[in-house]
């Protein structure tokens, strides 16, 4: 008490003296301190500055990945060389197999090289872009940088070459070179890489969420859901120029599974509408407005492939609809590059932001939400799988996430199992919500073997309707 008392009436006496006090000080102190104290404190603002950051994550990410392609040239050829090599002595001659490794060994590590010059990623200007605008100081280190990965990616294929004995003139390295310039810079080997690197990551990262989750608060752990799911909005104009219409069912369907029918171009329904990349199609904008929504929300994905592709049905989609798709942020990605491919949208109108930005800003979303809740041990989910549950057509919601015993699971499979305790993400019209929160908490007396849950495998829509 006495120490309060004394400081509450001090205060005002040290506030008064301040200016006073901070000029005696820097009288009183050596130049060569005040110049050590000056030079700390623009470090500091220097290094808590956005520019720097940017710098920090740009470097951390391009030694990553140059690092992953010296990895990915002498891991392939040298495991190549060891394996399938003397395989491939016993049934063709030295100077075959040599050819055969170097240029399996080029196409792997020039996967990674066009990760590392792609110009687009993410759905937005990389970070290389945004630091060569910002500042021309910023010019030099860049280009630095570039020619040093040029360098390194050109030395990675000279090894291959070289470690696979076919290197006896210069030939062999100026085509493997030539080789590993136009794989780079192929849109299809970029995008076949982000589906790779998209499995990859997914099992990866499910024990570093783990341990990220258990340091999150409550709060925010039922937002984590919202900051790593992404939303991208596609208008279709030029998407359905790419095709004739109308669209069979067939076709939609033989196409998002990633066959054709005769005489069809691959690259427009099963891309144009984002299945095959594991997308959700979330909403359909027509005229400034969401159309049929809870329809939309309640619409299996063969019963949506057929709607949007029925020249009669007032889903089908035309031209100068919004489609708005949810999913990871490499699914965005994969997405994305197949339509800049296909020259279905421009660099500048690739977006993707967060489900969280896009719930916040999106003048459509508000009938939209995503939601969480914990299923209770006498919860009518549990022992249950995603599939007999049928959040789809049953309640207008989709399953985004699920976590399990600490471990969170993006996009489910729709055989998962649920079980007490488990917390369940979700995302549908917001008049719906409540109605599945109600049906969850639903008590079952005698729960025994839950009816109808049965082992179904997904079919060609990838991982179903979650």
């Amino acid at each position: 008490m006495a120490v309060s008392v004394l400081t509450t009436f001090a205060t005002p006496f040290y506030i008064k003296s301040s200016d006073a006090a901070y000029r005696t000080i820097v009288r009183v102190l050596p130049q060569a301190i005040l110049d050590s104290i000056d030079r700390r404190a623009q470090a500091e603002a220097k290094e808590s500055s956005p520019s720097s950051k940017l710098w920090m994550g740009y470097i951390k990410r391009w030694a990553v990945k140059v690092g992953l392609i010296v990895l990915a040239a002498i891991a392939s050829v040298e495991v190549l060389n060891a394996i399938a090599g003397p395989l491939l002595a016993r049934f063709a001659p030295d100077f075959v197999a040599g050819y055969a490794i170097a240029g399996i060994s080029i196409l792997i590590t020039s996967a990674f090289v066009s990760n590392l010059f792609h110009s687009v990623r993410s759905g937005r200007r990389n970070e290389f872009s945004v630091l060569w605008i910002k500042s021309r100081r910023n010019h030099l280190p860049l280009l630095a940088l570039a020619l040093f990965s040029t360098l390194v990616s050109i030395a990675a294929i000279v090894y291959i070459v070289h470690a696979s004995n076919i290197g006896h003139t210069v030939w062999p390295y100026l085509f493997a070179v030539l080789a590993s310039v136009l794989l780079a810079r192929s849109k299809s080997v970029h995008s076949s890489f982000l589906r790779i690197e998209t499995r990859f990551i997914r099992n990866l990262n499910e024990n570093i969420i783990a341990e990220r989750r258990e340091s999150l608060s409550d709060e925010e752990h039922v937002h984590w859901v919202e900051k790593h799911l992404y939303v991208t909005r596609v208008e279709t104009s030029r998407m359905l120029q790419a095709k004739p219409r109308p669209l069979s069912p067939e076709s939609m369907l033989k196409i998002v599974g990633q066959s054709t029918l005769p005489g069809e171009s691959q690259h427009s329904a099963g891309f144009l509408f984002g299945m095959a990349h594991g997308l959700d199609l979330i909403a359909i904008e027509r005229d400034g407005r969401r159309i049929a929504g809870d329809t939309l929300a309640r619409l299996s994905k063969p019963d949506l492939l057929r709607r949007i592709g029925d020249a009669e049905d007032p889903l089908c989609v035309r031209e100068g609809d919004v489609l708005t798709f949810v999913g990871t942020e490499d699914e965005v990605d994969s997405y994305l590059q197949h339509l800049l491919k296909d020259n279905v949208i421009d660099e500048d109108k690739a977006l993707g932001e967060s489900l969280e930005d896009y719930l916040a800003s999106s003048p459509s979303s508000p009938d939209i939400t995503c939601f969480s809740f914990v299923i209770e041990a006498k919860s009518a989910f549990v022992g249950r799988t995603i599939a007999n549950i049928d959040f789809k057509s049953a309640y207008g919601s989709l399953v985004v996430a699920i976590e399990h015993n600490l471990l969170l699971r993006m996009k489910p499979s729709r055989n998962t199992r649920l079980a007490a305790g488990d917390r369940i993400w979700l995302i549908g019209e917001s008049g719906l919500a409540g109605n599945l929160i109600n049906a969850a908490d639903a008590e079952v007396i005698d729960r025994g073997t839950p009816e109808g849950v049965v082992a179904q495998t997904d079919g060609p829509l990838g991982q179903g309707d979650r």
